[in-house]
């Protein structure tokens, strides 16, 4: 009787103590749901923001870039010296090579001092094709730009392609003119034409905001909602869309929930404007989400307090001496654990659960940031076998160990030497996965040092060969593709005469970051000896290796390197075989290379050159 009076007392006790805890949690959510709402979606705007300037301004300067590289092309000057039609072959294999290289450049035209199509050239399809039909005709929507020398580029209005070619397919566009000159006077212009489509539908897409970008009239141009954006019907305009009398009224763009930034990065005289708010889905998202809360919490706290009170009500005083000793045991173990060991928790699908702060102290990223993400999200190497290798491991429930590679949220890599071992319930059932560690990235920075050129800070020969090794290795294990390329540059003996060393060694410096910034992520790039460098290509065929080598090349050929000028490159390429040695591989390699040199420089070699050339 009496042990069911202490069960009925403590289960009443902490049921009043749950149920105040859940008035006093409802009450301080009432109070903070409106704010903390406000603040998610003030950080949500103020991060696509930016990301839009970020995107818009990477855009004008490609654009830019794309330009320049034309209007300063030795072709170019050359045309422009001698106005022979011989001289617009070169022009138009050169503005070819450029529209070729990024699907949103739609077409590029030569025009003279009359604003009249000398060469036009534009994509169709997968294609590029010469538009001989508009030779001689007048653009007359291209401001004729004045005898005085003038260095910018002009940026058009975004506009419908049909406005400008009524048979092209549908899209937005922009155009940029960039003036040419002889002797100091005018003499022409270039003009590409932009497919930006892709980029205004990046700039739009985030689901939880209605974005609208307007011209400085409030004529809507492009949003969230494409029954909204530019077409061949009726324009529509902010103003009377949303009932607002003054767009750039923050009171009145408050009111209904707008946020507002001028787009200055694209200077087309068009006074872009970007307005932002929360979307109905973002809302109803986070209205949702509250009231999950709110249940849970309530469940949770009911059922605690209903089972915590029986536990309590057994043996009081018993209870509370044992919990003290071992909260005193544990606390001091998880301590020492939470502050030296890293360690990690995830779902048997590889989902974090929990981590503690040793972990987080090495990845810089709290727990909050790393629950509910997949275990590789710190990964260095997505791609890395060694994933499958180890979820093969303990699919088949045996523990594993091993390095691993990580990087930082401020982007810092370090290694650790893991013990991941399967974590069961009562019944045997798999329901996750820890992960306990020693951090091994002072030891793993040592040999990473030795690996590396002191002179172009890339791989050197040492660590090319570990590459190719294991590349090779892996090719006849799992029937992979993997291809050399071999690149010598061109009259590098007469660049030291002439310049000396040093100079010399500031082209191979600032050759190796051309490489690196034409190369993907995987692709090991290194110094081999002298002015030679490799670049080894995992999962590449020899066709693809053959395509990226030619890349390669025309980079180096039209980059200009301080003090030095223009360089050229030779390169030869090979496609591992796991019917030939290794050393073979590269003897071939080294081979084209030679045959590259041979053949007059600054080309590539291979095995289908050979061959073409053969036939």
């Amino acid at each position: 009787m009496i042990r069911k009076s202490v069960y009925r007392r403590f289960i009443l006790y902490f049921m009043m103590f749950g149920m105040c805890i859940i008035t006093l949690f409802l009450y301080l959510i009432s109070q903070s749901e409106k704010p903390i709402l406000e603040n998610s979606i003030r950080d949500a705007v103020v991060f696509q923001q930016k990301h839009i300037f970020s995107v818009l301004q990477r855009f004008s300067f490609s654009a830019t870039h794309v330009v320049n590289t034309l209007v300063n092309s030795h072709e170019i000057n050359n045309y422009l010296a001698d106005r022979k039609e011989t001289n617009l072959l070169p022009v138009n294999n050169l503005m070819k090579n450029i529209i070729s290289i990024d699907p949103s450049f739609y077409r590029a035209e030569l025009l003279d001092q009359d604003n009249q199509v000398l060469l036009s050239l534009y994509r169709r399809e997968q294609s590029l094709q010469n538009d001989h039909s508009l030779k001689g005709t007048h653009r007359e929507y291209i401001p004729r730009l004045s005898s005085k020398m003038s260095h910018h580029i002009w940026f058009s209005e975004i506009i419908s392609s049909h406005s400008l070619f009524s048979g092209s397919n549908f899209f937005h566009m922009l155009y940029a003119s960039y003036p040419l000159y002889t002797n100091q006077q005018y003499s022409g212009s270039v003009v590409f034409y932009f497919d930006i489509d892709t980029l205004l539908n990046f700039l739009t897409g985030d689901d939880s905001l209605d974005i609208y970008i307007t011209d400085q009239k409030g004529k809507i141009l492009f949003s969230s909602d494409q029954m909204d954006s530019i077409s061949q019907g009726e324009a529509k305009f902010f103003q009377s869309t949303f009932g607002i009398s003054d767009i750039r009224s923050e009171q009145q763009l408050k009111l209904k929930g707008f946020s507002f930034m001028p787009l200055g990065t694209l200077y087309s005289g068009q006074g872009l404007m970007l307005f932002c708010r929360a979307s109905s889905e973002f809302l109803r998202e986070k209205s949702d989400w509250y009231n999950a809360v709110v249940v849970e919490i309530f469940v949770i706290v009911i059922i605690f307090s209903f089972c915590f009170g029986i536990i309590i009500a057994i043996g009081p005083s018993r209870t509370v001496d044992k919990l003290k000793t071992v909260s005193k045991e544990k606390n001091t173990y998880m301590r020492l654990l939470d502050q030296y060991v890293p360690v990690f928790e995830t779902d048997r699908y590889g989902v974090i659960t929990r981590c503690n702060q040793a972990f987080c102290l090495l990845s810089q990223y709290s727990e909050s940031e790393l629950t509910g993400k997949l275990s590789t999200v710190l990964n260095f190497n997505k791609s890395d076998s060694s994933i499958a290798h180890i979820k093969s491991v303990l699919e088949a429930g045996l523990p594993w160990q091993g390095e691993v590679h990580y990087i930082s949220k401020r982007g810092k890599e370090f290694w650790l030497f893991s013990t991941v071992i399967p974590i069961y319930g009562e019944r045997r059932e798999l329901q996750g996965y820890m992960s306990i560690s020693t951090d091994k990235t002072d030891k793993k920075q040592l040999e990473v040092m030795v690996e590396i050129d002191s002179l172009t800070e890339i791989h050197n020969r040492a660590k090319l060969n570990k590459c190719l090794s294991q590349e090779y290795e892996r090719m006849k294990r799992y029937g992979t593709t993997c291809s050399v390329i071999m690149i010598d540059v061109d009259f590098f003996k007469q660049v030291n005469d002439n310049y000396g060393h040093f100079i010399g060694d500031k082209v191979l410096y600032q050759l190796a970051i051309v490489l690196n910034q034409s190369t993907r992520m995987v692709d090991d790039v290194g110094r081999w000896g002298g002015e030679e460098f490799m670049i080894v290509c995992p999962e590449t065929a020899l066709n693809d290796a053959v395509v990226l080598a030619e890349k390669i090349r025309m980079k180096v050929a039209t980059h200009h390197f301080p003090d030095a000028g223009r360089l050229t490159v030779s390169l030869g390429v090979e496609e591992m075989n796991p019917e030939q040695s290794l050393q073979s591989i590269l003897e071939k390699a080294d081979y084209y290379l030679y045959e590259a040199k041979n053949n007059g420089r600054n080309c590539v070699m291979s095995r289908v050159e050979h061959h073409q050339d053969s036939a």
